[in-house]
């Protein structure tokens, strides 16, 4: 059974995929959005801990490592890493989720983080980080990921995804009402990787992780990224504007709009071959 190829054809069937078509129009939205991707980070910020605490106790973390955070978004990880480790760089191709980190580093007073603009698909590093990460990230989808990963890792390293849970159950909800019928695939199923790595001889060790999340956001700002989002998956038009409009302000209560529901992710954590 070739899990990579399944991973590919899983992310080619996806309606999220990558394509050389939408690709700027992901960037456009990942910088516009990343004000409130940033508020929704700051709302989990425990959960988030949690998990850097997870890492941090198993011994995958370490407070002289220097940690390399692929598609690092607005600093999830990276922030809460750099509370524990000598220096984080983050890496993101978007401009605006790496200024939104360092605005958040800025503001924990961390000097430690250092941000790197780059598309991981065409970057290559030497082994000079003690731990690579990424996680919820569509860089690494792949086995070239993966061991892109352990290309840059001395010791190593982390791959986090999503669980089966309804964090997403308003995006999908207007999906099905802008777009069509909404027919999700397993492109960020933790079968993938960790039947990969088992097959490269590795040994991951994988733990579950869930939390109830509630987010309060600015409805116009909610409306707003919603739009852009759809302008990526399909032509926008006043009509389909007024069924996000009119969507989000049927859940939004004394001027806020809460963002709820049950998220869970896997962590999944290997030393790279000979340590």
């Amino acid at each position: 059974m070739n899990w990579n190829d399944m991973w590919v054809e899983a992310h080619e069937r996806s309606p999220l995929r990558l394509t050389a078509e939408n690709e700027g129009k992901w960037t456009e939205y990942w910088s516009h959005c990343a004000e409130q991707y940033l508020q929704e980070i700051a709302s989990e910020r425990e959960f988030h801990r949690s998990i850097v605490d997870h890492l941090s106790q198993e011994g995958w973390l370490r407070g002289q490592d220097e940690v390399l955070d692929v598609g690092c978004g607005p600093g999830t990880y990276s922030i809460p890493i750099a509370m524990v480790a000598r220096r984080v760089i983050g890496l993101d191709s978007s401009e605006g989720m790496l200024n939104s980190m360092m605005i958040s580093a800025q503001r924990e007073g961390l000097k430690n983080v250092n941000t790197r603009l780059a598309n991981w698909d065409v970057t290559n590093e030497e082994r000079q980080y003690d731990l690579v990460i990424s996680a919820m990230s569509p860089a690494v989808r792949d086995r070239g990921g993966l061991l892109r990963m352990e290309a840059a890792s001395k010791r190593s390293c982390c791959y986090i995804t999503g669980a089966s849970c309804d964090d997403m159950r308003h995006r999908n909800e207007l999906w099905e009402k802008i777009v069509g019928p909404y027919n999700p695939s397993t492109a960020y199923d933790i079968i993938y990787p960790l039947n990969l790595l088992m097959g490269e001889g590795r040994y991951p060790e994988m733990k579950y992780m869930f939390h109830d999340m509630d987010v309060v956001l600015d409805p116009q700002m909610v409306v707003e990224n919603y739009k852009r989002y759809f302008r990526i998956f399909t032509e926008m038009s006043p009509r389909k504007d007024r069924v996000i409009e009119d969507y989000i302000m049927e859940r939004t209560t004394d001027g806020v709009f809460h963002k709820h529901g049950r998220r869970g992710l896997v962590v999944l954590c290997w030393n790279i071959p000979g340590v």
